[in-house]
Order: C-alpha cells, then structure tokens, then sequence
C-alpha cells in the first residue's frame, strides 16, 4: 500500500508540474542524462581518407566558387538562378578560420609548450592544394535523437576545423567550424557545437601541416526525455499564430499573421527602465532538463549590448528536438569544453519559441560565454540552425527582437545607439562577427540587423510590437501547406504520368 500511495503521489506531483509547463521527468531526473563520446583526430584515418569526398575542396574554396557563380549569374532574375555549388540551396558555407595552428615557443596553459603542445602527423591534400592533417572516420549519431559534434583540444592554438556531413546518403561540401577559444575561460579549447539534427553521419577534418595536442571528436547523445513533447507544448511561440504547439512539425513562418514591427524614426539615447516592454514568453531552464551549472554564475550590473548568435548545424530540427539539442549544446559545453554552463544567455528556434539559457535568473544579468572578450556587459542570444544562405523565419526574428527589447530596457538602454565594450565601440544590437573572426550569425542573418535595430528601438518605444502580415513568401508556403492539407496539391492530376 505504501508503494500505491507514493506512485499516486509522484503521479500527482507530476501532473502539477505539468500544469505549470515543466518536464516531470527534469524535475525527477527519470530520464537518462546525455553521453559523450571522444574520438581521438590526431592522424587521417585509413578507412575515413578512402570515403568519396574525403579530398574534396577546401571550405576557403568552396565559398568562393560559390561567390563566383553568384557573380557570374547576377543578372538572371532570382527565380532562374541555381542554388551555389555545395549549397543545396540551403546550407551556409562557413568561413574558414583566419589563425592556422601555429608552433612557437611560447608556453602553453598546459604547462608545456607551444612546440610541444603540437605534433606533427600524417597528410594528405584536398583538391584546392591545401594539407589535411587530421580526417575522422564517418561519425554517426544516436538513432533516437539529433546528435551534436565538435572538436576540442589542449593548449591555446587554434585549428582550421572543417565539417561535412551526410543526409540521405549524400555528402555535403566541406565547411568551417568556428572555433571560440577564450584565454580567460577555464577548460579546453576548441569548436562551436554543431547540431546533426536529421542529418546521417558527419566527417570531420583538420587543415594544416601539423594537429592540435590531444585533438578529439566530441560526439554528443543528448537522449530523448518523456517531458520533451510537453516543455514544446507549453512554450508557445512569441508570435501569437506562428505556429501552433500542435503543429510541430510545420515551420513557425507558415502561420496566419505575425507580430512584425514597423521601423521608427531616431530614438532617444537611453530607455527608461519602467518603458513598459513586457517580458517575452521565454521558457526555464527545467523545461529542457538543464544540468545545474558546476558553480554560481558572475554577474554584472547592467547589459550593455545585445549580441546575436546562430548556433551552426542543421536546421532539419522538429519543434520537439530542441530541448534535446539544447541539453546536448549545455553538455558539450560543460563536459566537452569544461565550461560552467551553457554559454548562451538565452536561445531561440525556428518555430518562435524563446528559451532560457545560461542560470543565473533572466532578469539578472549572468555573464555568458559566448563571445570571446566580450562577455562581461553583454547579452548573447542565439537562434538554433544556420543561417548563411536564408535567415530565420519571421516569427522566429520578432521574438528575437522582442526579446532584445525587453532585456535592454531592463538596464535603460536604447537598442538603435552605440556602446563601447572594452574599449570597441559597438552597435547596441551587435552580430557576434563584429566582435570576432567567425561568419555568426550568417551573412543571411547578418543582413537583417539593420532593420531589426529599427525594430527593437521601435519596441521600446512602444512598449510592444504591431500586428500585420507576414511576408509574401511566407503567404505562399501557407497557402502551399493548406493545398498540402486539403489534398489538392499542385499536380496531383498528372501524379502518374
């Protein structure tokens, strides 16, 4: 009888807990806990080298062959023009790393030094000439849930990292994984996470005569968790109709109308603290089952500047992938990269939906780790996905703003001026390439900020966003997915022909 009543109890325990919009199984610790797996990248592997591909041309390459044909093709009207070489129309080719590894004599946090630190290994050369130091065998992630890779290492130097991947049995070129070492951040150096969601397998690489001391693949299983399909359901999009909680699997911009925001006329300097901007939706940290951060995160008095991230990887992610991609980003973080926490203050996806990142509490202000000598005084906010080649979906861009407008009018600071951090003068919203050698957020998303400092400053303003209808192109998907939905797709008369 005792067992009866406390399975009643923890029954009911859980249904309250999921009446307040958290994942019983994150506040149990039911589910299993995310697994890493290190895979040593200090030599090209015989198996790996032999994969079709393996030598293909360098990211460096790729990218501009891609920035070739789309100067070559300018005049065609856009309708006509092929995707870019490598691109499938979708995918951002990164920019390579502009800090080869380099051996000199200076000394290594290690306690070695920088000769020591890197070793020499065997080498091949891609297509465009340059030397592969390091390729992995095919990595494959866990079946049941969308796997996260990276490379990590010891010792201060950086790596030209390169990543390809594989969906539907197809590779994709080779593109750069930026890396984000921070001499002032404790633990190991190395890559942005890159989530595989929906992808096969992935192969990576290092470009190079020489490989960083004790390079690893890190592969990540973040495990599914049973309070996953509920943390997405009770985390409604910013938008109101961008896309219902039911309706997971349909991109956040193929809703009915969305809360865009017009842009305003010059702003005041500062916003006063009681502006009136009303807190987001943003979903807690238990919803998507985050590890407790290894110790009290450090604070600052005030925000000073926003600065907008993508997280890289795929973005074929269901609505209920990213609490599991969130875990695994926090897992690599931690445990890979030796970090205290996850280093984004708070992260959005594709659907609209706002997410608490690092702890610390979202009206304070906790340091992040997510832009190299920058963190102290700044907000970082990410969107999950890559965003090179097409930006997020509408509704995913007002809760960015939204969310921007909101956190820098807690500090009073006005989103269309400048600040300085560290002595760099800086746009208030900021994209992380202007403050570091990468390509975040995409240059598709990179393109949007002006606009979206219009946007944010016009919020402030007014205390909230204004109702009108998405873009065009958004109109047409919903009008595609309701032909979809009703049966009378285009075509579906000559289907056998």
């Amino acid at each position: 009888m005792r067992y009866i009543a406390s399975a009643a109890a923890t029954a009911v325990a859980a249904s309250m807990l999921t009446g307040l919009g958290l994942a019983p199984s994150a506040a149990f610790g039911a589910d299993p806990q995310p697994e890493m797996n290190a895979i040593d990248l200090a030599e090209i592997s015989d198996s790996g080298i032999g994969i079709p591909g393996a030598r293909d041309r360098s990211a460096a390459a790729e990218s501009a062959a891609a920035q070739q044909s789309a100067d070559q093709f300018s005049f065609l009207p856009s309708l006509l023009r092929a995707p870019a070489p490598g691109t499938n129309g979708t995918a951002a080719l990164a920019q390579p790393l502009a800090h080869p590894a380099s051996a000199t004599g200076a000394s290594a946090p290690d306690g070695g030094s920088q000769t020591d630190a890197i070793h020499g290994s065997a080498s091949d050369i891609t297509e465009d000439g340059r030397t592969i130091a390091a390729l992995s065998d095919v990595v494959e992630p866990a079946d049941d849930a969308p796997g996260i890779v990276g490379v990590v290492w010891r010792g201060a130097e950086d790596a030209e990292v390169e990543i390809r991947t594989r969906t539907g049995g197809e590779w994709s070129a080779w593109s750069g994984l930026d890396t984000d070492n921070d001499p002032e951040q404790p633990g190991a150096s190395g890559t942005e996470p890159y989530s595989m969601a929906g992808m096969d397998a992935a192969q990576l690489r290092i470009l190079g005569s020489t490989t960083p001391h004790e390079a690893k693949v890190l592969s990540i299983d973040p495990k599914r968790w049973s309070g996953d399909e509920t943390a997405v359901e009770f985390n409604t999009p910013v938008t109101d109709g961008a896309a219902g909680a039911s309706d997971a699997q349909a991109p956040a911009a193929s809703g009915t109308a969305t809360m865009a925001y017009a842009p305003g006329g010059a702003a005041a300097q500062t916003v006063a603290k009681d502006s009136g901007v009303k807190a987001p939706k943003i979903e807690h940290r238990k919803a998507w089952g985050a590890a407790k951060p290894k110790s009290d995160p450090a604070m600052t008095s005030k925000v000073q500047a926003a600065v907008v991230h993508h997280t890289d990887g795929s973005n074929d992610y269901t609505a209920e992938d990213v609490p599991a991609i969130l875990r695994g980003i926090q897992h690599y973080h931690q445990q890979g990269r030796g970090w205290d926490d996850i280093g984004y203050n708070m992260l959005a996806d594709k659907y609209g939906r706002l997410w608490e990142g690092r702890g610390g509490g979202l009206k304070k202000n906790p340091v992040g780790a997510h832009v190299v000598g920058y963190n102290q005084g700044s907000f970082g906010i990410s969107v999950i996905g890559s965003y090179g080649t097409s930006a997020p979906p509408q509704a995913t861009l007002d809760a960015v703003e939204h969310a921007i407008a909101w956190k820098l009018a807690l500090s009073g600071v006005d989103a269309g001026g400048t600040t300085t951090l560290k002595g760099t003068k800086i746009n208030v919203v900021s994209g992380h390439r202007d403050l570091g050698q990468t390509d975040c957020p995409g240059d598709a998303f990179y393109a949007k900020l002006p606009q979206m400092r219009k946007d944010i400053a016009e919020i402030q303003k007014n205390g909230g966003p204004v109702k009108k209808d998405p873009p065009k192109d958004e109109q047409k998907d919903k009008k595609k997915g309701e032909e979809k939905d009703s049966g009378l797709q285009p075509g579906a008369s000559d289907r056998n022909a």
